[in-house]
C-alpha cells in the first residue's frame, strides 16, 4: 500500500462524516465555496485545499486561522495566563504553542500570518485588535 505525503505529513483516507444536525451548516459552507468559485476560478477549491493542509499539519493552528477568519482574536488578544488557566496549562506552554501555531500557519496562510502577528504586535503596543481582524475580513472580500 502507497501513503501519500504533504509536506513529510502522511494522508491517511478521510473518514466518513456523519452529519447529524450538520448538514444545514455544511450546505452553506458548500454554497459559500460555490461563491468563491464562481468570483475566481478555483478559489474555492484552493481555499478548501489549503484548509486541508492546514488541519494535517496543526489541529490547532487551523483552530487559529478558522476563529480569526471569523473574526474572533480573543485567541490573540487574551492574556497568556488567562488562557492557560482556562486550559491547565502554564503560561510559557501557551506562548510556545502560539509561536508554533504562527509558524504552521506561516507555511500554508502567509497572508493570515501577517495579520495574526499584526494583532499580536496591537496587543503588545495597546492598539485596537478588532481594526486588524476588521482590516483580514476586507481583505478576504
Amino acid at each position: 500500500m502507497i501513503t501519500a505525503a504533504i509536506h513529510g505529513v502522511a494522508v491517511s483516507k478521510p473518514k466518513p462524516q456523519v452529519l447529524d444536525g450538520l448538514s444545514g451548516l455544511a450546505a452553506e459552507i458548500a454554497e459559500r465555496i460555490g461563491e468563491m468559485n464562481e468570483a475566481r476560478e478555483g478559489a474555492g477549491t484552493d481555499f478548501v485545499c489549503r484548509l486541508a493542509v492546514m488541519a494535517r499539519l496543526d489541529r490547532g493552528a487551523f483552530a487559529l486561522v478558522v476563529a480569526v477568519m471569523h473574526g474572533d482574536t480573543s485567541c490573540l488578544t487574551d492574556s497568556y495566563a488567562d488562557r492557560a488557566e482556562h486550559a491547565g496549562r502554564r503560561k510559557q506552554t501557551m506562548h510556545y504553542r502560539t509561536l508554533k501555531h504562527i509558524e504552521a500557519i506561516r507555511a500554508v496562510f502567509p497572508e493570515v500570518a501577517a495579520q495574526l502577528d499584526c494583532i499580536r504586535n496591537s496587543v503588545t503596543h495597546h492598539e485596537d485588535p478588532i481594526e486588524h481582524a476588521q482590516l483580514m475580513r476586507d481583505a478576504r472580500d
